[in-house]
């Protein structure tokens, strides 16, 4: 598992597993039908951006313990430490 992060959720990280070597296929902008093979920080992305076109977002699937450290980074990073 690695942490990722979207621009969508600003400040925040979850732990996430993807597969690191996908076969597509799409089709392209001018209708031509595309079969590779993507590996790494791509694959990860296309299934990051897949995700959003079904309508998942990163923190659907991570765990209860990740946001809670996130919340305190937060409160970290914006002064508003309740410990102090």
């Amino acid at each position: 598992m690695n942490e990722e992060g979207c621009v969508t959720i600003e400040d925040t990280l979850v732990e996430i597993q993807r597969f690191l070597k996908l076969k597509v296929k799409y089709y392209n902008l001018d209708g031509k039908l595309i079969e590779k093979e993507i590996k790494g920080s791509e694959s990860v992305c296309f299934q990051h951006e897949l995700d959003h076109l079904n309508g998942v977002m990163i923190t659907d699937s991570c765990r209860a313990q990740k946001i809670s450290k996130n919340i305190e980074f937060l409160k970290w990073k914006h002064g508003n430490n309740d410990d102090e």
